[in-house]
């Protein structure tokens, strides 16, 4: 009888974990995304944030090398945010130069301060003479903002993006402040929302660079507002306008989307690269050893080199 008794408590036991397993949800695509981020962007506060904005750090100043922390009112957002910029060597001494921008956008989890530490990659292509001097602005977009703008919260991501900061950004240094000299660039969330920027507003980048970008998974981003939509509605303004370049991890959950897009853009007869990097997953701290200098040539060789103001 003892024995009959233990062995109906542990089948009850048994029974009772398959079905608090099958209670579980299953996890989105992007919060596959954030499991899958690198300790930089997951580990950042210790309030663990999640989709509700007030758990979302909007400004991280915390020291780095070679970068300069800002804030920047947001009157859409109604609050400070925070930015990284980088200032190359000289930047000080020739105040008559102006020079190109990158702005580099977060993953889901991140800040301004999650891939801010890849502008040593921007150093050693500086000091090798491969790429010309530029400034690049590390972006905090809201840890799960999809780069959109809600309807039901402040959070206004988009609006912040393209009418504050990099209006700003042109007022505080000294950029070239028009396309030309202009390129945009992330990882995951942020390769996705910064492909979609450059496609919407073609007037405003001349190059985008994306790392494993998060194609048709993020929710708030409509499919008549994404990236796919966009190349469609502008190829004439994006075709041989715009450099486009695309990398994914080979084993990447999100690889079959970037395939999508890069057979989506040769139907638009729009040139782009797209590059598959084998036996690498989503994960950014591989993938910025294996192609990170070239992310950041890839970039380069679109925007306008740094150059004399017009007296």
């Amino acid at each position: 009888m003892q024995k009959y008794r233990h062995t109906l408590t542990v089948v009850t036991l048994m029974l009772a974990m398959l079905l608090q397993a099958n209670e579980e949800p299953q996890q989105t695509a992007e919060e596959r995304a954030r499991a899958n981020s690198p300790t930089s962007e997951a580990d950042i506060t210790s309030v663990r944030p999640t989709r509700d904005p007030a758990t979302w750090n909007w400004s991280v100043p915390d020291p780095m090398p070679h970068v300069h922390h800002g804030t920047i009112h947001s009157p859409s957002m109604q609050r400070e945010i925070g930015y990284n910029s980088f200032l190359p060597p000289g930047y000080e001494d020739n105040p008559a130069m102006r020079y190109p921008v990158v702005y580099f956008l977060h993953g889901v989890t991140g800040t301004e301060k999650s891939a801010a530490h890849m502008v040593h990659l921007v150093l050693h292509e500086l000091e090798a003479g491969n790429i010309g001097p530029v400034i690049w602005v590390y972006v905090n977009g809201g840890q799960f903002s999809e780069y959109v703008d809600w309807e039901d919260s402040y959070v206004k991501a988009e609006t912040y993006i393209i009418h504050e900061l990099i209006p700003t950004i042109d007022e505080r240094y000294r950029t070239i402040a028009d396309r030309s000299g202009r390129a945009i660039s992330g990882w995951s969330m942020g390769g996705a929302g910064s492909t979609r920027f450059a496609t919407k507003y073609p007037q405003m980048f001349c190059a985008v660079a994306s790392i494993s970008g998060a194609f048709r998974v993020m929710e708030r981003v409509d499919p008549a507002d994404d990236a796919f939509a966009w190349a469609a509605k502008h190829p004439e303004k994006i075709r041989d306008q715009i450099g486009i370049t695309l990398f994914c991890g080979e084993t990447d959950f999100l690889i079959e989307h970037n395939r999508a897009l890069t057979q989506h853009l040769t139907k638009l007869d729009i040139p782009h690269t797209y590059r598959e990097i084998p036996e690498i997953g989503h994960d950014l701290g591989s993938l910025q050893r294996l192609i990170g200098h070239e992310f950041i040539r890839s970039l380069a060789q679109y925007y306008h080199p740094a150059t004399p103001e017009k007296p």
